[in-house]
């Protein structure tokens, strides 16, 4: 008797464990790399530099998300957790607001956008979508994120920061400074946004 309560209270807790869900919203910790720390220096976090959402396919749970490597694209949660080979914290958000919470409606979108490229200027005009701006733009008919206007300055200095300076320098353009944009930190912040769990490498089976 106490063997088959204790194979019980084991399928309750293992039933218990949080699990990412279809259209739960994945902010993943920096990346080591310039520009991960250039985006955080100027709004002020050291947390996130990048997110994705929650689909299912064939059964399995998967990421939509815009990078660098590769433009909106489809990953296995193990290939978003270590993309450029580093593994990182991912924490997950579930958007709480039955009003602006359409998640088929926005997956639909989100799969009809892969295959475009990643937006390099991050300016929401130009072709393409960074990551951010990918989240925004399939909630967009939902309004659940909003647009606002970037800064790419130094919170401290108020100068720009090394980081872009150099990296705009190397697109041969201005820095978008003031222009409307969006940021992985600062959407993390939306009050329609839940924390449920986070989770590594070493949890994804």
């Amino acid at each position: 008797m106490r063997y088959g309560w204790m194979l019980i209270l084991l399928a309750l807790l293992v039933s218990c464990t949080p699990k990412v869900k279809r259209g739960d919203v994945l902010f993943r910790s920096s990346l080591d790399s310039t520009l991960s720390s250039s985006i955080n220096k100027v709004t002020g976090d050291v947390g996130y530099s990048h997110m994705g959402i929650a689909d299912t396919l064939n059964g399995k749970i998967v990421v939509l998300h815009a990078s660098p490597n590769g433009g909106v694209h489809r990953s296995s949660l193990r290939d978003f957790i270590r993309e450029d080979g580093v593994s990182h914290r991912v924490d997950v958000f579930r958007i709480d607001n039955p009003i602006r919470n359409d998640i088929n409606s926005a997956l639909i979108k989100g799969r009809s956008l892969i295959g475009k490229p990643y937006n390099f200027t991050y300016i929401v005009e130009d072709d393409g979508y960074y990551c951010s701006e990918y989240i925004y733009e399939i909630f967009k008919k939902d309004s659940l994120f909003q647009l606002e206007p970037m800064t790419f300055k130094n919170p401290t200095s108020g100068d720009f920061d090394r980081g872009w300076v150099n990296y705009y320098r190397k697109l041969d353009m201005d820095i978008p400074e003031g222009k409307l944009g969006c940021n992985p930190n600062k959407m993390s912040k939306n009050r329609y946004l839940r924390y449920i769990f986070s989770f590594t490498i070493d949890d994804v089976k």
